[in-house]
């Protein structure tokens, strides 16, 4: 836990994940590599609670802890009165024609279409652009699903680079993640224990949907 917002605080501060505790120093290091106070990037903190490494783990110390800070992985935005707001992971985001597309800012405005349950914004490669967001949506009722109105959507809330080069429906639930929350990777066919393919790989093919046990069918 590195950041507290009060209750008085989620009336005024909506969509913020809070201020630092005490014991903890936050800062942003910008996709420069810059650490500034303020700003957007990668959130890095400095805490006597912050662990001090991975066990075994050599390679992924060193990404992790450098120039004394913690580097979380998350990407973040830190106003100037120290208010952090959580935009996405560091390894989810989509850089489209050297522009960065953050998918939970996709996902959260494709999440307001009442027929969606579930939605999962990920890259997949372009020849043009490098990468492109494609738009994998859960809803109770497929056939409810209109592509136009999820285009419509995004291009009224995003800016035209952010807006999904697709979408395509799933119709079951998306790949979840320990704390039940979508994930942007999937098991290939096979046993459980196989390894996770990248989402991206598997919708390269065309249009993409999901079984029960979160295996893939194009």
């Amino acid at each position: 836990m590195a950041t507290m917002l009060r209750p008085e605080e989620g009336i005024t501060h909506v969509g913020k994940a809070g201020r630092p505790l005490t014991i903890t120093t936050m800062a942003i290091r910008t996709m420069e590599g810059e650490i500034v106070e303020h700003g957007e990037g990668e959130i890095i903190l400095r805490s006597p609670a912050t662990m001090k490494g991975y066990l075994n783990r050599p390679e992924a110390n060193e990404e992790t802890l450098r120039d004394g800070w913690l580097h979380t992985g998350d990407l973040g935005i830190l106003d100037e009165e120290g208010y952090l707001t959580v935009t996405g992971r560091k390894k989810d985001m989509i850089i489209s024609g050297g522009l960065n597309i953050y998918p939970k800012e996709i996902e959260d405005v494709i999440h307001r279409i009442n027929s969606v349950s579930e939605v999962a914004v990920v890259g997949v490669e372009d020849k043009k652009w490098g990468e492109t967001a494609v738009a994998v949506i859960v809803a109770e009722q497929i056939e409810s699903v209109n592509t136009e109105a999820v285009d419509s959507l995004c291009r009224e809330q995003l800016a035209t680079f952010k807006c999904p080069a697709r979408s395509t429906s799933a119709p079951n639930r998306c790949p979840e993640t320990p704390p039940a929350s979508s994930s942007r990777r999937t098991s290939a066919p096979g046993p459980p224990s196989s390894t996770a393919a990248p989402l991206p790989d598997l919708l390269t093919g065309g249009d993409i949907a999901f079984d029960r046990c979160g295996r893939h069918y194009v």
